[in-house]
């Protein structure tokens, strides 16, 4: 099926795996009735746009793999929960996301080698961790981390040469191995809140 718009409507709860694998579909208008997007759904697809209702919780594994994703957006009081490994990875056209504040579980490798430039996270966001891998080879440049993050995981931002700058949030932080490793860094505070810093972090 050769198609680029697809409008869903009804009362739609759940893209299943594979949906739109590998199609030339562009633009997607989920309905609010969705709650969960599953595994490769629109892994290799066209796809460039997708607005994401407040009544989705769950993005499975590679549900938007290595498509053609510029732009992603989570509605206001977004309910999302979980955001399974490697969904936005290798996503080269995705410049920039913002993580909502319901964001609980968040899978490793989840963007990388995607195209971000730019991270930022909802006022009041929870999440605890930076997943491993989680923007490994992506090319963020400034990021400035919330007081909710207490440990950034192996290889979070490693291979990230653009990275100039990083900010720590007020809480106790463990920094675990290659975190930051090959990166553009070239000045980092390391605080009194630090408590760990891994093999090759830096």
């Amino acid at each position: 099926v050769d198609f680029t718009n697809v409008n869903l409507g009804g009362n739609i709860v759940s893209i299943s795996g594979y949906a739109f694998y590998d199609t030339s579909i562009k633009e997607v208008i989920l309905p609010n009735t969705l709650v969960s997007i599953q595994k490769y759904a629109f892994a290799f697809s066209d796809i460039e746009t997708i607005n994401i209702p407040s009544s989705v919780s769950f993005i499975g594994q590679y549900a938007f793999f290595d498509s053609c994703l510029k732009e992603i957006i989570f509605e206001n009081n977004s309910n999302i929960f979980n955001i399974e490994k490697y969904a936005f990875a290798k996503c080269l056209n995705l410049i920039e996301i913002v993580l909502p504040k319901s964001l609980q579980e968040l899978g490793s490798s989840v963007f990388e080698k995607s195209g971000l430039v730019k991270v930022e996270f909802e006022s009041g966001f929870s999440l605890s961790y930076i997943p491993q891998n989680a923007f490994l080879g992506t090319k963020v440049e400034n990021i400035s981390l919330p007081d909710s993050i207490i440990l950034i995981k192996n290889n979070a931002f490693r291979d990230n040469m653009n990275l100039q700058s990083i900010q720590f949030g007020k809480n106790e932080i463990m920094i675990m191995d290659n975190a930051f490793y090959n990166t553009g860094l070239v000045n980092v505070y390391i605080g009194e809140n630090i408590t760990y810093i891994g093999e090759y972090a830096f």
